[in-house]
């Protein structure tokens, strides 16, 4: 009867030590996402990355159930991403790397055809496929209310285009497009920061995802252990479950389900890094699977049917200026698309367009063509028509004189 009784006190009292031990792990979770969410409203931060997109059903299926319309050679996609926030400006670098599949129009072969007499030769031009390795990489950057996006100089192996340069302002992009990405942070919003990325979002301080779940008012609390975190969010009604093992990961696996129940977005990351100076942890290695395509939300897959791997490549807290923020591009046969200039809303297009003279003495003569404005006359114009006018009233004075001369 001693022993049990012993046996039992030992139980409950290792059952009490495994409970408390487990609540201490799940407020020191909470207090690694606090002091993550605090950090994350530090302004200046530069983050890059690399990234692959890859297909892993076959491409019918992504075709016909998820409506996507493109071709299955465009995956495996590479991406490098260079994203700096610097309260409330951001700065974004893209470069992607794909395989295309271009249709083309063979030659007709006339010679392998012989005209019959009354007749005319006819070979129709076959259509055929060849695969394209595109490089492509565009910019944006937003500055003192002020929006650039410039795609880089040989965007494309296809165009041969130059560089671009749209200005805009960011209130024209708030009325016209406030949820357009327009800044690359994908991989941050999987680690689970939300960083500007849209022209609604720009100006608002950033934050850590997981920190809103604390709000009653928008969150449902389901099971929260030592290693294991489940909510409902009430807004969006997607279910959250995260596991996490040790500081300083924010987690290690994090799925979301629809209102369902149904599995539609897995992440899972790994070798996690505090970036120096702050408490923001990014994983080294993170894999997002996604079951679900934006080009059909309803239809939900039972496996990944496309799956994107991020590597993390460097991170700092660094300082940057207003010139970071502002993109310039003064390549002679640049061009540039400005929405900024007063009177570009009175123009078709509703800005103002032109091209980088080679003479950089000329550029404001350009851009006032560009607007419309003809320039006056120079000083040394008018001095040579009135020149050339008094020679002309000198030469017919000269011609009625000799006349009447004459006449005499």
């Amino acid at each position: 009867m001693k022993h049990s009784l012993a046996i039992m006190l030992l139980t409950l009292l290792c059952r009490d030590s495994i409970r408390d031990a487990a609540a201490a792990d799940a407020a020191e979770q909470r207090r690694l996402w606090s002091a993550a969410s605090a950090s994350a409203e530090v302004s200046q931060i530069e983050v890059s990355w690399n990234s692959r997109l890859e297909l892993l059903v076959d491409h019918k299926i992504l075709k016909q159930l998820m409506n996507y319309p493109g071709h299955p050679d465009e995956f495996p996609v590479k991406q490098f991403v260079r994203y700096a926030c610097r309260h409330p400006d951001i700065r974004a670098f893209q470069g992607n790397e794909r395989i295309v599949t271009v249709m083309t129009k063979a030659p007709a072969n006339l010679a392998a055809v012989t005209p019959q007499p009354g007749s005319v030769a006819k070979s129709a031009a076959k259509t055929t496929s060849r695969l394209e390795h595109i490089k492509d990489a565009q910019e944006s950057a937003i500055s003192n209310g002020r929006y650039y996006q410039g795609e880089i100089d040989g965007v494309s192996s296809a165009s041969g285009k130059n560089s671009l340069l749209l200005v805009s302002t960011l209130e024209q992009l708030r009325g016209s497009s406030p949820e357009r990405v327009i800044a690359w942070a994908d991989f941050l919003d999987h680690s689970g920061y939300a960083y500007p990325s849209t022209p609604a979002q720009i100006g608002k301080r950033s934050y850590l995802a997981f920190s809103h779940w604390a709000d009653a008012n928008q969150t449902q609390i389901i099971d929260e252990t030592e290693n294991h975190f489940v909510c409902r969010d009430l807004v969006t009604n997607i279910t959250h479950e995260l596991t996490f093992s040790n500081p300083p990961a924010l987690y290690d696996t994090w799925q979301s389900r629809d209102a369902q129940g149904r599995l539609i977005l897995r992440r899972t990351a790994s070798n996690w890094k505090v970036v120096d100076g702050t408490d923001i942890a990014l994983p080294q290695n993170l894999v997002v699977d996604w079951f679900v395509w934006e080009t059909n939300a309803n239809y939900v897959s039972d496996v990944p049917c496309a799956r994107t791997g991020y590597t993390l490549d460097t991170a700092a807290l660094v300082d940057k200026d207003d010139s970071y923020f502002t993109l310039e591009y003064k390549k002679v046969g640049d061009y540039i698309a400005d929405r900024t200039i007063p009177e570009a809303e009175s123009l078709p297009a509703g800005r103002v367009q032109y091209r980088v003279p080679a003479n950089a003495a000329d550029l404001s003569r350009v851009i006032d063509e560009a607007k419309g404005v003809h320039p006056p006359a120079s000083s040394k114009g008018n001095s040579t028509l009135l020149l050339v006018g008094l020679n002309c009233i000198l030469f017919v004075g000269i011609l009625v004189f000799m006349l009447r001369r004459k006449g005499a």
